[in-house]
């Protein structure tokens, strides 16, 4: 059985071996050292970006780079590193007339206090981080006496930028088919326990109908 943990405002899945399913519930909460210079530092992604940023490897560089830049030696106890873009006019979502836009969540051990964890949340349509809130965990099964949230997390300190912008384009390699699709363009990249996930998303040219295929990595070891 796979413990997963599960935020309330914005989800996030722990993966690991083990006997328990964790959930958490967030509990907003104002961030104490945490969320100096929350707001600033370069933007990482524009408002007015091109869906197929992520086909450039300088932008995957720039985004990833700006992310691990944000952790600081937070990277050493990650959660997850969600990276993503959503096109609601091609998406069937029900807010169609909404332009695209990007979203990065950064979740981690809370280093106030390691019963949390902590997330920050950046928004293109914003050009900016949030100021991160504190995310209470809740052990919905499995020994509550044993738990420590600590254990769950991931060293990610070794993670580089060029590691991610090869998985992108090893993932490129792999599904990248213009026979195939009318249109593709990497619609995500996910760190966490140990592996970069990346999707590449396409529209495939016989009836119009989206496909996201996955393309998975483990990140090497320091």
């Amino acid at each position: 059985m796979k413990k997963i943990i599960l935020t309330l405002l914005t989800t996030t899945f722990l993966f690991s071996c083990g006997g328990s399913t964790p959930s958490s519930n967030s509990d907003s909460e104002s961030s104490t050292g945490t969320e100096e210079n929350a707001s600033s530092g370069k933007e990482l992604i524009s408002k007015n970006f091109d869906y197929k940023i992520f086909s450039d490897e300088a932008e995957v560089k720039k985004v990833v780079e700006g992310v691990i830049a944000k952790a600081g030696d937070n990277m050493s106890k990650l959660d997850k590193i969600d990276i993503w873009i959503s096109r609601p006019s091609k998406e069937g979502s029900i807010r169609r007339d909404k332009p695209d836009y990007a979203t990065i969540t950064l979740t981690y051990l809370n280093p106030d206090d390691a019963k949390k964890l902590f997330e920050y949340r950046y928004d293109s349509d914003n050009g900016g981080w949030d100021k991160g809130q504190a995310k209470t965990v809740r052990l919905v099964t499995g020994n509550k006496e044993t738990f420590v949230l600590a254990n769950e997390m991931y060293d990610a300190s070794a993670l580089t930028s060029d590691m991610v912008a090869q998985a992108v384009k090893e993932a490129w390699a792999k599904y990248k088919n213009e026979a195939k699709y009318s249109d593709q363009w990497v619609r995500g990249i996910i760190i966490k326990n140990g592996q970069i996930e990346v999707g590449v998303r396409g529209i495939l040219s016989a009836n119009d109908l989206e496909k996201t295929e996955y393309y998975k990595k483990k990140i090497a070891k320091k």
